[in-house]
């Protein structure tokens, strides 16, 4: 279980997040929508660590990863699978040791992470891309790899930070059938994304922010853009 309490964040005096509550339970698949700047990417981000709320707790199956020290939040982001709009993936290596390189960072052995990858790869449809590299390949391509590359340590937590952002509509849907995959599995996903399309697909969960606060918080049901007229400008 995941669980945000009276969560603050303020850069140069402006909250970006207002004293925000939520709880999003295991294998939940939530979907974080609102207009830029609405807090969406400052909870994920919260959420993995990467800034620390400046008011309240945020604590993931128990444990306090507001106030952690620097190993142990290595600890924990090794345990969470993310993804972002920009792939961050490695030039010079193929889609394969793009993905292996993330159990070899970890000492992985190298019959372990073979096996892990070829695994990966089936399920981001990539096996036959799998010496290719970066360049070769198209954004949805690259953007599976980055998926594939976080799936190798069986995260239980998948985080998505506008993933298909870059994509054409075809990949947009492929990246999410893998993510409702992931879901499937018993992973818990999450994620933000600007894509109406997906939105009214997914059929789960949806979050609206804006302001750095939560709006609507809509249970297992597609999210109709058109109750919202003010919100067409995310799309």
């Amino acid at each position: 279980m995941i669980l945000f309490q009276n969560i603050t964040k303020r850069y140069d005096g402006r909250a970006v997040l207002k004293d925000v509550d939520l709880q999003i339970s295991g294998g939940e698949f939530v979907t974080l929508i609102g207009p830029s700047g609405a807090g969406k990417s400052t909870l994920i981000h919260a959420l993995i660590g990467a800034l620390k709320p400046n008011r309240g707790m945020i604590s993931v199956d128990g444990f306090d990863i507001t106030d952690i020290d620097r190993n142990k939040l290595q600890d924990y982001r090794r345990k969470i699978g993310i993804v972002f709009q920009d792939f961050k993936l490695l030039p010079k290596k193929t889609v394969f040791e793009n993905i292996a390189f993330a159990m070899e960072v970890c000492g992985a052995a190298e019959a372990d992470t073979k096996k892990k990858v070829k695994e990966v790869l089936e399920i981001v449809n990539l096996t036959r891309q799998q010496d290719q590299f970066p360049h070769q390949l198209s954004g949805g391509e690259k953007q599976r790899t980055a998926i594939g590359r976080a799936l190798v340590h069986d995260p239980k937590l998948f985080i998505a930070d506008e993933p298909t952002g870059n994509l054409d509509p075809e990949s947009a849907e492929e990246v999410l059938r893998i993510l409702q995959k992931i879901n499937i599995s018993g992973t818990t996903v999450i994620l933000a994304t600007h894509n109406q399309y997906l939105v009214d697909n997914i059929r789960k969960r949806v979050i609206l922010m804006k302001d750095g606060v939560i709006i609507k918080d809509k249970q297992e049901s597609g999210y109709n853009f058109t109750e919202e007229p003010e919100f067409i400008e995310i799309i």
